[in-house]
């Protein structure tokens, strides 16, 4: 994502499984990880009013779902 004073780019992976919890219902993990590069950013500093992608570095997230 970008405009002409901000460039970000995201490098990263996901893995999902289920886990059986109740028959019929399995508990969804998915887990992902990366690393954001990012040009002209300042590294998310508010006052150079290009952070609205913050800034470089690693990131991860893991999500639950389950159907009901």
């Amino acid at each position: 994502m970008g405009d002409k004073s901000f460039l970000a780019k995201r490098l990263g992976a996901f893995l999902t499984f289920e886990v059986p919890l109740r028959p019929g219902r399995p508990l969804e993990i998915t887990l992902s990880g990366g690393h954001q590069f990012v040009r002209n950013s300042n590294n998310g500093d508010p006052s150079d009013g290009v952070s609205i992608g913050g800034g470089e570095g690693t990131y991860g997230t893991v999500a639950f779902s389950m159907a009901f």
